[in-house]
């Protein structure tokens, strides 16, 4: 299977559709990596892991309606991407019990318990 995804990237990379060929040679790019999951038994082969992290992230955006200014997007990332950090490294997030009674703005509350611990 290896050899033949291989070998039909490599035509996509030659067709002549230039779409298809910057995809195709995007992918090459990464051929290595491409069957990792197959070869080593404790790949994940799936990005769930990922996917349930940035739930939380995507809940606050759709309950909250987001921020209304760069400088307030870049704050909620950078707290969400600490949040997130700590919790993976199994550590204490300073202040979580707090944080729904504390004088923060309710949806940074909320968007940080929604992510699953």
């Amino acid at each position: 299977m290896e050899s033949s995804v291989g070998r039909l990237l490599r035509r996509a990379a030659e067709c002549g559709d230039a779409t298809a060929q910057g995809e195709a040679k995007d992918i090459l790019k990464h051929e290595p990596a491409l069957f990792t999951f197959v070869l080593a038994t404790s790949a994940e082969p799936t990005n769930n892991a990922a996917e349930r992290a940035l739930r939380g992230a995507v809940l606050w955006r759709k309950i909250s309606f987001g921020t209304d200014s760069e400088h307030g997007s870049r704050f909620i990332e950078r707290i969400l991407t600490v949040v997130t950090t700590l919790r993976q490294l199994r550590r204490n997030v300073p202040g979580k019990p707090d944080l729904r009674r504390s004088s923060r703005p309710p949806a940074l509350a909320t968007a940080l318990t929604l992510s699953p611990e």
